[in-house]
């Protein structure tokens, strides 16, 4: 009866532990499967005997040139090197207000100051001469007018003196990823498109490549940023468009900057709109055996690597495997899975792959924790983590 009692108990506690080892096995085999990308476990195991930099060891995309206020300025200064000033003179409009001197018969202490206002239908209203027409005039000729007036029957030989005491005529409207979007008020007829960016306090951190200007009503056959000369004489079917009534032209910014010829700083005048798209900031992926795992923002025109993204997610855990670290990247081919040596990395035996948009990081764990957080999990004792 003892035997018989015996050999059930052994026969029991033989398949309890057949059971318990099968569990075991199928929860290595499978459970942590979520830890390396929807593999089996087993695949990852192998894989971690050896180790082979298969990943992308060079910069995949060109090194982008800096987008931002010194760069700008250091191409206005080689513009204007280039292309040295030749201002027209200022060509008066409506709001704007003109301080205007004169002097009866040629005498300093008889003289007499108005602040005048461009009114909207282009005439300022001065003593005794009433409604002078001023808009579109240079304030050579409005100074010579107003003293033709004033010298027909009322001052003997009168001196003028004009100038604009408030300008705001000539405006443009600069809009999009910029530091200071809004209207800017010039004193001039036309200003470049580098000073038009660098009075909006340049593109800001979202910008996208380029810079798109909307001309308000320009003539064909008008001037461009050389004057009479067009800058599509080198070439660019952008530059056809220059000229044409309420037409907008697309400008690089990295062309802007760097062109030798600068044919693409055009000049901006009154009416004008300037707009610098906002690109959405591209996201990447780091959960794993990190402190804040989530989604995280890629900088635009920055260089991100894989090291940097773990510093973003907070850092490892106690129990992250920093040579266990793995990298996915959607491409044109399908999904490929790069193995990373982080400790590598930061020893500076390898260098850092520079991440892209959509990109994932998952940083893994050692073999014995893996199992015990997948048999845990399976327990409901942790929270096993979710399946990318």
């Amino acid at each position: 009866m003892n035997s018989r009692y015996n050999s059930a108990m052994g026969f029991m506690s033989t398949k309890r532990v057949w059971v318990v080892a099968l569990t075991v096995a199928s929860v290595l085999l499978g459970g942590c499967s979520y830890q390396d990308f929807r593999r089996p476990l087993f695949r990852n195991y192998a894989a971690d005997l050896w180790y082979e930099p298969d990943r992308p060891m060079v910069e995949e995309e060109e090194e982008r040139i800096a987008i931002d206020t010194e760069a700008l300025a250091a191409a206005l200064v080689r513009w204007r090197t280039l292309y040295p000033a030749d201002e027209m003179p200022y060509v008066v409009g409506t709001r704007d207000v003109l301080r205007i001197t004169v002097f009866p018969g040629g005498q300093e202490s008889d003289s007499s100051v108005m602040e005048l206002a461009v009114r909207e239908d282009g005439s300022i209203r001065a003593p005794l001469i009433s409604d002078v027409e001023v808009q579109g005039l240079t304030l050579r000729e409005i100074e010579e007018k107003v003293a033709t007036l004033y010298g027909d029957g009322y001052y003997e030989d009168p001196i003028v003196v004009a100038h604009v005491s408030q300008y705001g005529s000539q405006q443009v409207y600069v809009t999009g990823a910029v530091s200071k979007p809004g209207i800017l008020t010039l004193s001039r007829n036309r200003t470049s498109l580098l000073e038009i960016l660098l009075l909006a306090g340049g593109p800001g951190p979202n910008a996208g490549d380029e810079v798109v200007v909307t001309r308000s009503a320009v003539a064909d056959g008008g001037e461009t940023a050389f004057g009479d000369r067009n800058p599509g004489d080198n070439g660019g079917d952008w530059a056809s468009e220059v000229g044409s009534v309420a037409e907008s032209v697309r400008i690089s910014l990295e062309e802007l900057i760097e062109s030798s010829d600068m044919s693409r700083n055009i000049w901006i005048s009154a009416g004008d709109v300037v707009y610098v798209p906002r690109i959405e900031p591209a996201r990447i992926l780091v959960f794993g055996y990190v402190r804040g795992p989530g989604l995280y923002r890629l900088p635009p025109r920055e260089k991100l690597g894989v090291l940097d993204a773990v510093g973003l997610a907070g850092g490892l855990t106690a129990q992250a495997r920093s040579e266990d670290t793995r990298l996915l990247r959607r491409t044109e081919k399908g999904e490929t899975v790069y193995k990373v040596d982080l400790t590598r990395i930061a020893a500076g035996k390898e260098p850092d792959t520079m991440l892209m948009p959509g990109d994932v990081v998952i940083v893994g764990t050692t073999w014995p924790i893996r199992g015990l957080n997948a048999i845990m999990g399976t327990r409901g004792l942790i929270p096993v983590p979710a399946s990318y």
